[in-house]
């Protein structure tokens, strides 16, 4: 496809910064495709006449559900999907917050459809692969965004394929099922190859992860932007740091684009640093980072209860989100990651171990002296913690169960 400037809409590559106008890209940036290299592609929209009209209203009405209300700054769509997802909440956490001296939020994406940050995700990659003319679709997911993925295409009435791995959640793959879709599971290694067959054999579009690895798909990530509008929108200002639990980089990515297109159009005056919070499992953010590499270097993926960002390749985007704003990575332990479920658990908040990254990093890098007293801290919390019922079984025992009911074995089992 020939590069070419637009006046309203484009991708941009971030690696080589080329231009092309909004279609079909299932390998990513074409240029760089060709010449042996992989380029995520960045949404772009034109903001020099200022700031949108419907989305100012939507700025100033503040977070309510359904991200289409922020249309301007996404892909041009005639019919958008929603399930009514975004509008999620941004709780300030006040016992965590007292005790480290910051101001300390949760943006909780659990509240979506799904329960799940994907849903932002679906919501727009869906409605681009219906308006681009597909009739199938296909993703690979260790399971959040494969719910998704089959919950919007349901409502588009679109085929869907999710391909998962045996580590993957068995709940959520029988999830996938009931909303209609075609779930199969293999060796990681394979799925790659697989779904490039599919794409370019049979006619799906794949509708995962907008780093090419080896398959991309440029429009899911712009759902991300709207976590940061949100924020902006709910705190009437950017915090000072943003901690996002990171696997393949397209929700930091995001959500830092989304900052960045609120500085833009003047509706903050200052960006967060983005932090992306990565396990000791496998942690190529911080690898590079720790090396002042500009480039990821593939990680090993050992198991580890954070399923979900247990990826040892991250998009070069993520990397780049975290240099232009003075952010960083961290990799938390296992340890520290049930400390995290627990402590959120001890709130009333029970999230997916991914999640509870950014918790234990937040954590982490209070003891580490990385805030300044005072500071405003929000970590987003991308997932239910119900959707990973072996995790579960990883933290506590069965319930006892008592076959003749009695005071005297009740007090057998616990304090009475």
């Amino acid at each position: 496809m020939t590069a070419v400037n637009t006046d309203v809409q484009w991708l941009q590559c971030v690696r080589c910064d080329e231009r092309f106008s909004i279609g079909e890209f299932k390998f990513g940036c074409p240029t760089c495709f060709q010449e042996g290299r992989e380029g995520p592609l960045d949404f772009q929209v034109n903001l020099e006449a200022g700031v949108p009209k419907d989305f100012q209203a939507a700025w100033e009405a503040g977070p309510q559900h359904n991200i289409w209300r922020y249309g301007d700054l996404l892909p041009a769509a005639d019919a958008p999907l929603s399930l009514d997802e975004g509008g999620t909440p941004l709780t300030y956490m006040d016992a965590l917050s007292e005790e480290l001296g910051l101001n300390v939020y949760v943006k909780n994406e659990t509240m979506n459809p799904t329960w799940s940050f994907k849903d932002r995700h679906a919501a727009v990659n869906i409605t681009l692969a219906r308006q681009l003319g597909y009739t199938k679709v296909v993703a690979s997911s260790t399971g959040n965004a494969g719910q998704a993925v089959a919950a919007y295409a349901a409502l588009a009435g679109l085929r869907a394929l999710i391909i998962g791995y045996p580590t993957s959640s068995e709940l959520l793959r029988r999830v996938m099922q009931i909303h209609g879709a075609s779930v199969v599971t293999m060796p990681k290694p394979e799925i790659g190859g697989m779904m490039r067959q599919l794409v370019e054999d049979h006619g799906w579009l794949p509708v995962g992860s907008s780093d090419p690895n080896p398959l991309a798909s440029p429009y899911g990530v712009t759902g991300y932007k709207t976590i940061g509008y949100e924020i902006a929108s709910s705190l009437g200002a950017s915090p000072d740091a943003v901690l996002v639990p990171t696997g393949g980089g397209d929700s930091i990515y995001g959500i830092w684009r989304g900052m960045n297109d609120l500085h833009d159009m003047g509706l903050i005056d200052r960006l967060p640093r983005m932090v992306g919070c990565q396990t000791e499992a496998t942690h190529p953010l911080l690898h590079a980072l720790s090396h002042n590499h500009t480039e990821i270097e593939v990680q090993p993926e050992p198991d580890s209860l954070a399923t979900s960002i247990i990826e040892g390749r991250c998009g070069v985007h993520a990397l780049r989100s975290l240099y232009a704003s003075g952010g960083t990575a961290t990799a938390v332990t296992e340890d520290e990651l049930r400390q995290a479920i627990r402590r959120m658990a001890s709130r009333g908040f029970f999230f997916e171990s991914a999640s509870t990254a950014t918790i234990a990093s937040l954590v982490r890098l209070h003891e580490e002296g990385y805030f300044k007293p005072g500071e405003t801290v929000v970590c987003v919390i991308t997932g239910s913690g119900v959707k990973w019922p072996d995790a579960i079984n990883q933290l506590v025992p069965a319930a006892p169960h008592l076959e003749q009911p009695s005071i005297a074995a009740l007090a057998d089992v616990m304090e009475l």
